[in-house]
């Protein structure tokens, strides 16, 4: 178990250098990069997604559309069994997620988590969730399982 940690908290300084934000510990999830694109998998070590961490961050109009246009947009994000809470509004926005897999282990799942997910295709929640918030998939239109 400890290794498994160890190795966690490896991917998390690394994605530290790529610009995410956690806290001393490396439990806490607080910020992504503007700029992350593609597939996401929280490292094992996160037990906590903070409230807007992938909230995005544009410019102008014109910078939003120009990373839509170029598919340099966040697809999916894989959530481990470390994590136990997604805080309010976490993902509020993410207009190109379209996918997001959650081992079993998450207990709490705010309020907004997920809301104005355009694109949101696929979400399961575990049985291990104790509290779900209001509106969380409130403006996910795509959402179908």
């Amino acid at each position: 178990m400890a290794e498994k940690l160890d190795v966690a908290i490896e991917q998390a300084k690394a994605d530290e250098k790529r610009g995410f934000v956690f806290d001393k510990n490396y439990t806490v999830l607080k910020k992504a990069p503007a700029d992350l694109a593609g597939d996401y998998e929280v490292p094992g070590c996160v037990t906590l997604i903070a409230s807007q961490a992938f909230a995005p961050q544009y410019g102008t109009v014109a910078e939003r559309n120009e990373r839509e246009k170029s598919g340099r947009v966040l697809k999916s994000v894989t959530i481990p069994e470390s994590v136990k809470c997604i805080e309010f509004e976490a993902f509020a926005s993410c207009e190109w997620l379209e996918n997001v897999t959650i081992e079993p282990g998450l207990r709490i799942v705010a309020s907004g988590a997920f809301f104005g997910c355009r694109a949101l295709k696929r979400i399961a929640l575990p049985e291990t969730v104790e509290i779900l918030g209001h509106a969380v998939f409130d403006g996910c239109e795509n959402l179908r399982e």
